[in-house]
Order: structure tokens, then C-alpha cells, then sequence
């Protein structure tokens, strides 16, 4: 069952917007009844995302694409039980769970290729999660709250020790390189 419309490829691609409109609320409950198009146009609107957040907690293409990809057929299996939440926050939770479980089985698969993804990864799991759906996904701190299953304070706790950690991280690699 392919659930993608369009391929996934590197970490990031600029994207026109949509050219349909919808409203989310109405498709996350057709879904759930077996509307494969509500699911699907749900899919593509989020798919993008949850690419990039797997991707940049993995740092290899591949794996992130082949995890979300397989996330996917899991949300379709497990749409009935998204009740009362944004299908994105429900979808980022999944792909989260899901690399926390890869990384925790495969602790260092793939190494950092910038001086930046070298940083995050020094980052506590919990810690390097929050800077990436905050700083590079722009989520807000009750979106992350939702997905990480904590709340607001904790979140901004995360973020701000993230934060301090990866700016002292690149900082020292700057000084190594003068």
C-alpha cells in the first residue's frame, strides 16, 4: 500500500503550496471510517514533516524514509484511535516513538555530516527531539508537548538546556578550528 503521492528525497525540499484546500477535523473523521483519500490527503499535507523530523533524529535518508514510510501504514492500521488531537501532533508522535526505538537499537548508525548535526547529536535524545521540532520544525511548545507526551514547562526546560548545550558544543568546535 503506497501512501505517498510524492517521492522523499534528501532531508528538505521546498514545496509549492497546496492546491486543495480542506478541513482537517473532516477528514480525520472520514478517515478512520475507511476513507482511504481523506487519509491520504491527510498523508500528504504531514508527509513532508514527518520525513524531516526522522530524518534530522537519524541523519541518513534512507532510514529516515523508510521508517516514515512504515509509520504511515501503521497510522492508517491505527487511525481509529486518533480522537481529538491534530492528525500532525498524532503522526509526529509515531515517527518520534519510532526513531527513539531505532536509535535506542542502533545507538550511533549514521554519522553527522555538518558541524551542526554533530552538535545535536551530543544532545540528550529527549533534549536533540525538542530543538528539532521547535528550531528546524517551527512547532509551537504545546504541539511539543503533545508529541513528546509532557507538558509546556518541561518542554521549555528541554529546549532551553538544548539550546545552551549544542551553542557550547559549537562553540568549542570553532575554537578547535582557529
Amino acid at each position: 500500500m503506497n501512501f505517498f503521492s510524492s517521492s522523499m528525497r534528501g532531508p528538505s525540499r521546498p514545496h509549492a503550496p497546496r492546491l486543495f484546500s480542506y478541513d482537517e477535523s473532516k477528514l480525520v473523521r472520514a478517515a478512520p471510517r475507511g476513507d482511504l483519500h481523506a487519509f491520504n490527503q491527510l498523508v500528504v499535507r504531514h508527509q513532508e514533516r514527518a520525513y524531516r523530523v526522522a530524518y534530522h533524529l537519524l541523519n541518513d535518508t534512507d532510514t529516515a524514509s523508510g521508517i516514515t514510510q512504515n509509520v504511515i501504514a501503521h497510522a492508517y492500521a491505527k487511525i481509529a484511535t486518533l480522537h481529538d488531537e491534530s492528525f500532525e501532533v498524532w503522526l509526529l508522535r509515531l515517527i518520534t516513538a519510532r526513531c527513539t526505538a531505532y536509535l535506542e537499537s542502533y545507538p550511533a548508525p549514521f554519522a553527522p555530516r555538518t558541524e551542526l548535526q554533530r552538535g545535536i547529536e551530543t544532545l540528550a535524545l529527549s533534549e536533540r527531539i525538542t530543538l528539532i521540532l521547535a528550531d528546524l520544525e517551527k512547532l509551537a511548545p504545546q504541539d511539543i508537548a503533545a508529541i513528546t507526551h509532557t507538558d509546556v514547562a518541561t518542554v521549555r526546560a528541554r529546549l532551553s538546556r538544548a539550546r545552551r548545550g549544542l551553542r557550547d558544543v559549537l562553540q568549542g568546535a570553532s575554537l578547535q578550528n582557529v
